[in-house]
């Protein structure tokens, strides 16, 4: 059953690389480009960004850690060589939403070559210290960001984005896995209550309909939700519509979002947004989708959740990035 109706996208995701390549100008015109198309959200993929020359198992340890901020953390290397030079990437957004009235969600650590290795041998399965040592990791750096930047910026500072993408394949459905994940994520999002006022944690899966049914889906993430005590009143669920990906169809969205919806239902103060892609795939990489395309995105996820936000507004529909005509529908869309 639809849980409330959302129309129109209030955010967007924006990743480390292109958030570490902005100058304060290119800012300034971007939080005005957002301001206009109703973009009141802007979330960080992730403040650090792992990686490693290791390019299969065992080691899944990272050699290269690069933070949009200065970081503390063992190994960590500042982006600080990129034009934006004078004053950090995360804090150059903090003060310009702060000015903007835009809500700012901060992303922790991802490590997308170990996360993504193999769909059939999780890390945080196959080596029981792998989520640990991830998530310790996340929390050092959710403190390093909540010291430097929480009061400084308290109207813009709003939350937190938990990186890792979970999917409804069948090994992540194993009870085993179930297990593993929720120690994982129990271990960010308890640390997470007791610091910075407690703010909300935006989680933000996917799925694709060839991996499984949605009755399976709504199970396995009723059994995921019953065991994460702090994603309740203070978590924020948007999954992925998979609609830019191309692994789900506009026609298929009604049924999956139901059933993601009835999986929010049994957890009491759960917010469902929805994460529409508005990029389509090509032979040359990934573009901006059409305006109508988007629009009927928004109406068949609308129904379902309380809000929408973008993957992303800011890569590929911005005038930074796209032709002014997308803005201007973009605009036209906010306004009617």
């Amino acid at each position: 059953m639809p849980l409330m109706a959302a129309s129109k996208a209030s955010g967007s995701f924006i990743q480390g690389w292109l958030a570490s390549s902005y100058t304060e100008a290119q800012w300034a015109k971007e939080f005005g480009f957002m301001r206009d198309a109703g973009i009141k959200k802007l979330i960080i993929q992730s403040t650090v960004d792992e990686s490693s020359q290791q390019t299969k198992p065992p080691s899944y340890s990272p050699t290269s850690m690069l933070s949009l901020y200065p970081s503390k953390i063992k190994d960590s290397k500042y982006c600080g060589n990129t034009p934006n030079t004078q004053i950090s990437p995360v804090e150059s957004i903090l003060k310009h939403a702060q000015a903007s009235g835009v809500s700012v969600y901060l992303g922790l650590n991802f490590y997308q070559s170990a996360w993504f290795y193999s769909f059939t041998s999780r890390p945080f399965v196959t080596d029981t210290n792998w989520g640990s040592l991830e998530a310790s990791r996340g929390n050092a750096i959710a403190d390093e960001l909540s010291t430097l930047y929480r009061a400084k910026y308290p109207n813009a500072f709003a939350g937190w984005y938990w990186p890792w993408e979970i999917d409804n394949s069948q090994a992540m459905r194993y009870p085993s896995t179930v297990t593993a994940l929720a120690k994982m994520m129990n271990a960010n999002f308890n640390h997470l209550a007791t610091i910075g006022g407690g703010l909300p944690v935006i989680i933000s899966p996917f799925f694709n309909p060839l991996l499984s049914t949605p009755g399976e889906v709504t199970s396995y993430w009723t059994s995921l939700f019953s065991q994460l005590p702090n994603f309740g009143a203070k978590g924020i669920f948007a999954p992925q519509d998979g609609i830019g990906a191309g692994d789900v169809l506009l026609t298929q969205i009604p049924a999956w979002f139901g059933a993601l919806a009835s999986a929010v239902a049994t957890k009491p103060g759960l917010k469902f947004w929805a994460n529409c892609e508005t990029f389509q795939i090509a032979s040359t990489g990934n573009s901006t989708a059409p305006m109508s395309r988007v629009i009927q995105q928004f109406k068949a996820a609308g129904p379902f959740v309380s809000d929408i936000v973008t993957f992303a507004y800011s890569h590929y529909d911005s005038p930074l990035h796209a032709d002014p005509s997308v803005q201007a529908q973009w605009v036209q869309y906010n306004n009617s």
